[in-house]
């Protein structure tokens, strides 16, 4: 009882990929470290200025391939690329091989789970935010957006206040227990001065069902 799984985790196979999309026989431990390390490497040197939502692996032969999608891209390039270069490079000499970055932007925050997550993260950063208020603020948003269902959880010292507390809201469906439902889904951990508090964001955007045709390709509907 109790025991919870990720969103995310819960559709692989179904319609969602692994963010790593490489195979080992051999020196699977190896390649697994090494995308710890980049991960949290990227995380935290640009999580919160650049605001980065998914960082995505690909291996071919001895050339590491990494995708970036954040919410500001210029920051991670810098000024005539100089930025990009010099993680790249740091990269590079601790993984020993050649290392490929692409940035690429998020264009719709008001859909992407991780953006919002990480928008109220940073709200809640502030002493006296009204943590509900927050919450209705970023579910308004995104229900204009087109959105069918959207649920967001604060937990923590919100506000900084002694006592912890969990506020939520939800709007429209979120049926997590349906393995075709596309559900995005983030959680970001918010650290004040005060303590540490935690932020969940579901985004229902549909149904995906794929079927066969005649000549035995896919189509996907949404």
């Amino acid at each position: 009882m109790g025991n919870k799984v990720s969103p995310n985790t819960f559709r692989l196979g179904i319609y969602r990929r692994h963010d790593s999309d490489w195979f080992a026989q051999k020196n699977f431990a190896n390649f697994l470290q090494e995308d710890f390390l980049i991960r949290n490497f990227l995380k935290d040197r640009f999580e919160e200025s650049a605001g980065i939502v998914k960082i995505l692996i690909s291996r071919n032969k001895s050339v590491i391939e990494v995708i970036i999608k954040c919410l500001q891209p210029s920051i991670i390039i810098g000024k005539k690329g100089g930025e990009i270069n010099l993680v790249s490079d740091d990269l590079e000499k601790k993984l020993g091989c050649e290392v490929k970055i692409k940035i690429f932007d998020v264009k719709k925050h008001d859909t992407n789970s991780k953006a919002v997550a990480l928008k109220i993260s940073e709200e809640l950063k502030r002493k006296g935010a009204n943590s509900r208020r927050i919450i209705k603020r970023y579910i308004q948003m995104a229900m204009k957006s087109g959105v069918i269902g959207i649920r967001i959880e604060c937990k923590g010292r919100l506000g900084g206040i002694e006592i912890a507390r969990t506020d939520w809201l939800q709007e429209g469906a979120i049926p997590r227990q349906k393995l075709r439902a596309n559900i995005d889904y983030a959680s970001v951990c918010s650290k004040a001065k005060w303590g540490t508090s935690g932020v969940k964001v579901w985004i229902y955007n549909g149904d995906i069902v794929k079927r066969e045709n005649k000549l035995g390709e896919k189509n996907v509907k949404s």
